[in-house]
C-alpha cells in the first residue's frame, strides 16, 4: 500500500486521535495522512470537500451522531467511504451505521493495529474496484453515446445526400432548357454550388459515423504523421515551438493515409490554436502493447482490443478544457473555440473507429491538452485497393449524347437499363435524364418490382443502376439474385452513403461501379460508358 492514504478524524478525544494514530504508524508499508475535526459542523463541512480517502466518525459528536453525520455527508454529496469509529460495543448500532451508508463499523476497544489495517485495505480495495466499475460503466456509456451519434449522423446523411441528389439532377436538366436565360443559368449555378457545399459537409457526418470512403493500404504511419508534422509547420505560428519524436520500431498499418493526414493536421492546428505566445506542441509516436480489458485499454474511446497499437499523442501547454467537457468535444459541432464550427474533431473520432482504433483526451485547464490516438499494427500484408469511384463535377451545361457507346447511333436500337431506387422523385428524375441521353428505362420502386422486372425483361437489358438502401431489403441482395442468373450484367451501384464493406472488394476489382449521392450527369454518363465498354450495342 504504497500510495498515500489520506485520513480524517472526526472524534471530540484528544485520546482517541493519539492512539489511531499510534496504531496507523505500527503498519507496516502503509503510507497515510491523518487529519483530525472534533465538531459535527466542521466534521460534515471537512466531509464534503471529497478531499480525504477515508473517514472514521466518532458515534458521539455533541448533541448529534456520527450516524446522523455519515447520512448527511454522503446524501450531501460525500464520495468517499465513511466509517463509524465507537466507543459502544453494540450489534443494532453497527448494522444501523451501514444501513445508512457507512462502509464499516470499528469499536474502538476492538481496535488495534493489525485490525485497523485489515478494515483499512480492505475498504480501500472495495473503493479501487467500485471506482473502476463506475469509470467502465461511463466510459461503456460513452462509447455507446457516440455510436448511437454516429448512427444517426450516418442516418442523417444518408437521407440529406438522396435530397440533394434530387436537388442536383433537376438543377442540372433545368440547365439544359434555360441556356437562352443568362440569369436564369446565374441562379441554378448558384444552387449547384450551394448543394456541393452542403455534400462537403455530409462527407464530414459521413466521416463521423465512421462510413466515410476510404482507400485502404498498408501505411507506415510513423513516416506519414513525421511528414504532415513538417507540412503543418509553415501554416503554423513561428512564435508556437514544434517538436516531435519519432519512434524507433516503424510497424505498418492498415489505413488510409489522405484521412489519416487529415486526423493530423486537425490535432496539429487545434493544439496550436490552443496555445499562448509562448506555446508548444508535441508529438510523440511509439509503439504499445495494450492488454485486454487493461485500464489502459478500457481509457480509450472506443475501448480497445487486446495487442500492439502505433500511438500518436499530440500535446499542447495551451487553455486546456475541463474534465467534464473532454468527450463532448467529439460531438458534432461542439467546440471550445470562440469561432469554433463544423465537424473537426467529430471526424477524427469517426475516422479513427473507422480504421479500428481509439482516441483518448488528457486535460488539466490552464495547463495543457493531450489527445492521444491509436491504430492497431497490421498483422498480414493487406494488398493495396485502388476503387474506381466516379469523381464528381460541375456539369455547366448539357454533355454530347456521343459519350455513350452507341448512343450516337441513330439507327441501333437503345441501350436498356434497369433503375431501381425506392425515393420516388429521384427515380424520376434519373429515368428523365437517362431518357434525355439516348437510353430506354426500366424503373422500379422497390426490391420487389426491380426483381419481377429483371424476370420479364432480363433478356433485353444491357445494364442494372441500383440503390444501395432499399426499403424492403438491400441493392446488394438484388444484385447477388441479379448475378445469380447474369454473371456478366454490368451493375452500378448508388447510395448516400460511401462505398459498404460488401461491395468494396467489388468496386475495387472493377467489377462493378459506384455513384455516391448527389452526383452530378457527366459522372453517371462516365461511369455509364465505364460499364457498357466492350459489350455489344443492342441491335
Amino acid at each position: 500500500m504504497d500510495n498515500l492514504i489520506k485520513v480524517l478524524l472526526i472524534d471530540d478525544s484528544q485520546s482517541d486521535a493519539d492512539l489511531l494514530r499510534a496504531h496507523l504508524e505500527e503498519i507496516k508499508g502503509l503510507n497515510y495522512e491523518l487529519d483530525w475535526v472534533t465538531a459535527f459542523d466542521e466534521g460534515l463541512e471537512r466531509a464534503l470537500e471529497n478531499q480525504h480517502d477515508l473517514y472514521l466518525v466518532d458515534y458521539t459528536l455533541g448533541a448529534k451522531t456520527g450516524v446522523e453525520l455519515i447520512r448527511a455527508a454522503l446524501n450531501a454529496g460525500c464520495q468517499k467511504p465513511m466509517v463509524l469509529y465507537s466507543g459502544r460495543e453494540d450489534v443494532n448500532l453497527g448494522v444501523t451505521a451501514i444501513s445508512q451508508g457507512a462502509a464499516d463499523y470499528l469499536v474502538k476497544d476492538h481496535v488495534n493495529s493489525f485490525t485497523l489495517e485489515k478494515t483499512v485495505r480492505n475498504i480501500m480495495e472495495r473503493e479501487r474496484i467500485l471506482q473502476e466499475n463506475v469509470r467502465t460503466q461511463m466510459r461503456l456509456f460513452e462509447s455507446q453515446r457516440l455510436e448511437s451519434l454516429g448512427l444517426m449522423a450516418g442516418g442523417i446523411a444518408h437521407d440529406f445526400n438522396n435530397i440533394l441528389g434530387i436537388i442536383l439532377a433537376n438543377v442540372e436538366m433545368a440547365k439544359c432548357v434555360a441556356d437562352e436565360s443568362e440569369i436564369m443559368n446565374m441562379h441554378l449555378t448558384g444552387i449547384h454550388a450551394a448543394t456541393e457545399r452542403a455534400s462537403e459537409l455530409i462527407g464530414k457526418m459521413l466521416a463521423y459515423s465512421g462510413k466515410s470512403s476510404t482507400t485502404l493500404k498498408s501505411l507506415d504511419l510513423i513516416a506519414l504523421t513525421k511528414d504532415t508534422f513538417e507540412f503543418a509547420r509553415v501554416s503554423i505560428p513561428r512564435r508556437i515551438q514544434l517538436e516531435f519524436v519519432m519512434s524507433k520500431l516503424r510497424p505498418m498499418v492498415v489505413g488510409d493515409p489522405l484521412q489519416m493526414r487529415q486526423v493530423i493536421l486537425n490535432l496539429l492546428h487545434n493544439a496550436a490554436d490552443a496555445v499562448n505566445e509562448s506555446g508548444r506542441v508535441l508529438i510523440t509516436t511509439e509503439v504499445k502493447y495494450y492488454g485486454e480489458n487493461s485500464e489502459e485499454a478500457l481509457t480509450f474511446l472506443p475501448i480497445l482490443a487486446g495487442g500492439y497499437y502505433v500511438r500518436i499523442a499530440v500535446e499542447d501547454n495551451g487553455v486546456g478544457i475541463a474534465q467534464d467537457l473532454w468527450y463532448k468535444i467529439f460531438d458534432p459541432f461542439y467546440t471550445t473555440k470562440a469561432k469554433g464550427r463544423g465537424l473537426g474533431l467529430a471526424a477524427v473520432m469517426g475516422i479513427v473507429k473507422a480504421h479500428r482504433g481509439g482516441v483518448k483526451v488528457k486535460s488539466v485547464v490552464n495547463q495543457g491538452t493531450t489527445i492521444e490516438l491509436v491504430l492497431p499494427i497490421e498483422r498480414e500484408p493487406v494488398p493495396e485497393v485502388q476503387p474506381t469511384v466516379a469523381k464528381e463535377s460541375k456539369a455547366n451545361g448539357p454533355e454530347q449524347k456521343s459519350a455513350v457507346p452507341g448512343n450516337s447511333d441513330q439507327g441501333k436500337q437503345k441501350w436498356r437499363v434497369l433503375v431501381v431506387d425506392d425515393e420516388s422523385e429521384f427515380l424520376r428524375v434519373l429515368t428523365f435524364i437517362l431518357e434525355n441521353h439516348g437510353y430506354e428505362v426500366v424503373p422500379a420502386p422497390s426490391f420487389d418490382e426491380a426483381w419481377s422486372l429483371w424476370q420479364e425483361h432480363r433478356s433485353t437489358l444491357n445494364a442494372a443502376l441500383i440503390d444501395m438502401t432499399l426499403v424492403d431489403k438491400s441493392g446488394f441482395d438484388l444484385y447477388e439474385k441479379i448475378r445469380q442468373q447474369n454473371l456478366k450484367l454490368p451493375v452500378i451501384f448508388m447510395s448516400g452513403y460511401n462505398e459498404s464493406e460488401e461491395i468494396l472488394p467489388l468496386v475495387g476489382r472493377g467489377e462493378v461501379q459506384f455513384l455516391r449521392k448527389p452526383f452530378a450527369r457527366q459522372n453517371l454518363f462516365e461511369a455509364m460508358s465505364r460499364a457498357l465498354k466492350g459489350i455489344t450495342q443492342p441491335k
